[in-house]
């Protein structure tokens, strides 16, 4: 689960919101975008994140915070924190993300900006934390 929480996330980084701001050379790929023609990419990069958020409330928040202990700043804290600002930083984007890529690409970066900040705590921390390894594919040989 752990895993594909950060797959997502980095999905979400590159592919959804930093492709579409730079593609290959530097410049934008508005038709890039998840959604193109119905302008709601904005609103499933935030379901996306959303539904990660529900999946620490859930349960892998409490397990965090088991294996912490008693901490003054734990870290499911500033996880859910960073969920929030990635949501807010999206929720400022007042464009359809098609749009936004070529008019207002500050608004896009700083969005992609917050999701890498939030991949580097799953992905570092979180990952340290529950005590796992990495992989985006499937390791068991068959």
């Amino acid at each position: 689960l752990a895993n594909e929480m950060i797959a997502l996330t980095e999905l979400i980084a590159k592919t959804k919101i930093e492709y579409p701001l730079r593609g290959v050379y530097a410049t934008a790929q508005p038709d890039s975008v998840e959604a193109p023609y119905a302008a709601y990419s904005i609103s499933l990069i935030a379901a996306n994140l959303r539904t990660m958020q529900a999946i620490m409330d859930v349960g892998l928040r409490r397990y965090l915070d088991f294996l912490e202990g008693s901490s003054i700043d734990p870290l499911s804290a500033r996880i859910d924190a960073q969920f929030e600002k990635a949501i807010a930083a999206l929720d400022a984007i007042d464009q359809p993300l098609r749009v936004a890529v070529t008019e207002h690409p500050d608004a896009v970066r700083a969005a992609r900006d917050e999701v890498l900040a939030l991949l580097v705590l799953l992905k570092a921390d979180m990952a340290n934390r529950l005590g796992i390894t990495v992989t985006f594919s499937d390791n068991d040989g068959d």
